[in-house]
């Protein structure tokens, strides 16, 4: 079934899809990275060195997509009809990439985990990371402070005992 639209109606779905490409491939990326290093922060003394340098590797690749210079943003205002309506109809295939995309990241997650136990792959959003993050710190300072406490009672206690007198 073929759709009437006029030559604006095109080029600001033409837009509209550039922009949200671009975004999705960016935040597909970011949280690549973000999921990675998570990974790595909450398991670092349960995963050996060179699971730790893979997750580094695969990382770093999606920081280097990241860094890449954006691509120029199209003139579609000064292209034919027909150049146009091939664009128009490359969206299909963009966002079949865009899966594709999401799929390679979905095989990437799971090689990289594959001898890992627990891990915490999934995005679930910076906000609940943030509280993962922080019921973790609280869990180590806790741990540190309630050590350093029973320290400090044992101490006393080999004190108090020195300065026991016995009078008889």
């Amino acid at each position: 079934m073929k759709v009437k639209m006029t030559r604006h109606e095109v080029q600001k779905q033409l837009e509209e899809f550039d922009a949200s490409y671009a975004f999705d491939v960016e935040e597909i990326h970011a949280n690549q990275v973000m999921g990675t290093m998570m990974n790595v922060a909450f398991q670092f003394k349960q995963v050996p060195k060179d699971q730790r340098i893979r997750h580094y590797q695969i990382a770093h690749q999606h920081i280097q997509e990241l860094l890449k210079d954006p691509e120029p943003d199209v003139d579609y205002s000064n292209m034919s009809g027909n150049e146009l309506v091939k664009c128009y109809e490359s969206i299909d295939e963009r966002a079949a990439e865009l899966e594709r995309l999401r799929e390679e990241v979905k095989e990437e997650k799971e090689e990289a985990c594959e001898d890992v136990e627990d891990v915490y792959w999934d995005y679930v959003g910076p906000k609940e990371y943030l509280i993962i993050m922080c019921d973790s710190i609280l869990d180590s300072v806790t741990g540190f402070l309630t050590t350093m406490m029973n320290m400090i009672s044992e101490k006393e206690e080999e004190d108090a005992d020195d300065e026991l007198l016995i009078i008889v």
